[in-house]
């Protein structure tokens, strides 16, 4: 230890642990420096005290509430040549060629980044290495439940909006997101799916009380569908022809220096139907549908439109432009 301290002091341009080993004060490989980091652990907890006086900002939506954000992915590590690397599973790579699935062998990442919408990079705040057995989605709730509750950390107090792909647009991921108040989920949906209105009609009967609605699907446009075994044809109603509870639009410049006007229609208390443990009838969601159009022409820029959901016991805070952006 001494020898890597004097290495260190004697060589302050260094870069990387690594480097120490070429002192003329450390006198040990890099095998020993390894061995000697084994013992330097830093637990979440004491990292998350630790990096609190770093965190970006807080910012302000439109109404004047403060908010920070968080996001989170999970990242494959490619380890195919390690062979000796303990619990390797297979995963999907991260750069297929196209239209191949391709296989590695390596690792999933769990990583719980925090955002300041400020560049291309977001700072994780925790990072876990997944077995390959390992419930993902708990993984994933365990560290946003670790962050929220943390007392170091500032997200459980004031707003917390929380980014996710489609990956985590399901009940598993939003129901157990409802026990924290502040906590609002702007998470995409994958098209196509499920979706139902809040049952409004009279409740007949003395059995429980009918909550799902009418059903739709998260498409533009109605879908005729044939059953194969019986043949049976049925419509498949796109949520476009629901009238929607509110509707945006604004203008923009996009990365090409394409002029385009971005269309939003807002659905509110919209259902998603679950198993029991991620219970979602007493969770309604708001629904975005996003279109852009080229300014000009009134063409669609893209073929299919985006859906996003705005979940939370407070999602009414957010407006449906800044839950796009």
């Amino acid at each position: 230890m001494s020898n890597y301290v004097m290495g260190l002091c004697s060589s302050p341009h260094l870069h990387h642990p690594v480097e120490i080993t070429n002192s003329l004060f450390c006198h040990y490989t890099y095998s020993n420096l390894t061995k000697v980091l084994n013992f330097w652990k830093l637990l979440d907890d004491e990292f998350l005290k630790f990096i609190k006086k770093y965190l970006p900002a807080e910012r302000k939506l439109s109404n004047g509430k403060p908010y920070r954000m968080l996001s989170h992915d999970l990242t494959k590590l490619s380890k195919p040549h390690s062979k000796c690397l303990p619990n390797r599973g297979y995963v999907v790579e991260s750069n297929p060629v196209a239209q191949n699935l391709s296989l590695t062998a390596g690792y999933y990442i769990s990583v719980l980044h925090v955002n300041d919408l400020e560049g291309d990079y977001a700072p994780p705040l925790l990072m876990k290495r997944l077995e390959v057995e390992a419930d993902k989605n708990a993984e994933i709730l365990a560290q946003i439940k670790f962050v929220m509750e943390h007392s170091d950390m500032p997200f459980k107090d004031l707003i917390s909006l929380f980014n996710g792909d489609s990956a985590y647009g399901k009940a598993a991921i939003i129901a157990p997101m409802y026990e924290y108040e502040n906590l609002i989920g702007i998470l995409r949906m994958r098209s196509g799916m499920k979706i139902w209105t809040s049952y409004k009609g009279i409740q007949q009967g003395g059995g429980a009380p009918r909550i799902y609605g009418e059903k739709y699907y998260l498409r533009a446009t109605d879908k005729e569908i044939t059953d194969i075994k019986s043949g049976k044809e049925s419509i498949q109603l796109g949520i476009n022809g629901l009238l929607e509870d509110e509707k945006d639009s604004y203008e923009m410049t996009m990365k090409n220096g394409r002029e385009v006007v971005v269309e939003i229609k807002r659905w509110k208390n919209m259902l998603l139907r679950s198993k029991a443990e991620a219970n979602m009838k007493d969770k309604p969601l708001d629904i975005l549908h996003v279109a852009i159009r080229d300014k000009k022409t009134g063409e669609l820029v893209f073929d299919r439109p985006m859906y996003l959901a705005i979940t939370g016991k407070n999602k009414q805070e957010i407006t449906s432009i800044e839950a796009q952006q």
